[in-house]
């Protein structure tokens, strides 16, 4: 009997415990962009393979190299938790030596309603405050990041 209990007092607490929500894990700092050209944008399906390939309709990634800044912007496909197809853009930012990485995932749905210049102007926006947060967290002076390039990037409405 005394077992029992014990048994059933360990299940309790483990049915109070929260369940854990498991997540990708955080992106890596893009240090495959200092490799670029600095100061201006450099386009690919993958910055990181080479040789580069050209970027297709559904996948691109547009890579800036400010030394010691870097910051790559990628569009992806991507399937909504209902089943619809859309796309993420994914903006990660970092400073070599310097261990934080800033990123920022922006779904489909959220440029529903904006037409192409408002979702330019998103992204643009996203791109500034991950500039911000990489000064902040690394001790960098702040890079204006240049964004009229990123109009090479197909950012269709979603569906």
């Amino acid at each position: 009997m005394k077992h029992v209990l014990v048994m059933s007092l360990a299940a309790l607490a483990l049915a109070a415990l929260p369940t854990a929500t498991f997540a990708d894990p955080p992106p890596a700092r893009p240090d495959y962009i200092a490799s670029l050209p600095p100061a201006h944008w450099s386009f690919a399906n993958l910055l990181w393979q080479r040789p580069f390939q050209p970027c297709e309709p559904t996948a691109c990634e547009a890579g800036y190299f400010a030394a010691p800044v870097m910051f790559s912007v990628k569009v992806e496909p991507s399937v909504e938790p209902d089943g619809a197809h859309g796309y993420v853009v994914q903006i990660v930012a970092g400073a070599q030596n310097c261990g934080a990485v800033v990123s920022s995932t922006t779904r489909a749905r959220e440029f529903h309603s904006l037409s192409a210049e408002g979702r330019h102007n998103l992204i643009g926006e996203r791109l500034q405050a991950a500039a911000q947060a990489v000064a902040d967290q690394c001790g960098t002076r702040r890079t204006t990041v240049p964004t009229e390039d990123l109009r090479r990037l197909e950012l269709p409405p979603a569906e």
